[in-house]
């Protein structure tokens, strides 16, 4: 028995280093697809600018728990070291793979009045990862969507826990 359990233990990382590829890729798609359904609705201008159609709603929460997840998953094959700036990256980098637009450049204010003609939902405006100087065990991600309104951000914290 002592046998099967040492095989196991060896066998384990390596089945997980060759699924989790595979597993964020579908996530990633599924984060374009969800991108693409937002980008899809039509925003009315004529509404006040703080209102969000229920379709988009239900969307946007979905989008925001399928980017937790892709970040949850690149968290569970990262080493407790690991910079959060290259996790950070890794996790920009699976965006850009699957053409989900970045649009850091705008203005994180809260909009008024009427909202213009090109108003649209299913872009990312940022996401950070860092680890609070003072809890090492932690790590924070941020997750800030743009929507026609303004931007819609979500906080993520994990610990680090050791395993046995």
């Amino acid at each position: 028995m002592g046998k099967v359990s040492a095989q196991l233990r060896f066998a384990l990382p390596i089945v997980f280093a060759l699924l989790v590829p595979t597993f964020l890729r579908a996530q990633v798609q599924d984060i374009a697809q969800t991108a693409k359904k937002l980008k899809a609705i039509p925003v009315d201008s004529e509404l006040p600018s703080t209102d969000v159609p229920e379709d988009a709603s239900v969307l946007l929460t979905q989008f925001k728990h399928e980017l937790r997840d892709l970040v949850a998953a690149r968290l569970a094959g990262a080493a407790a070291d690991q910079a959060p700036e290259k996790l950070q990256e890794s996790i920009l980098n699976d965006r850009a793979a699957a053409g989900i637009e970045l649009r850091a450049d705008v203005p994180d204010v809260t909009r008024t009045g009427p909202l213009p003609e090109d108003a649209e939902f299913g872009f990312i405006q940022k996401i950070t990862i860092e680890k609070p100087a003072e809890h090492q065990d932690l790590l924070v991600a941020v997750v800030t969507l743009q929507i026609p309104c303004g931007s819609d951000s979500s906080l993520y914290i994990w610990q680090w826990q050791k395993t046995a």
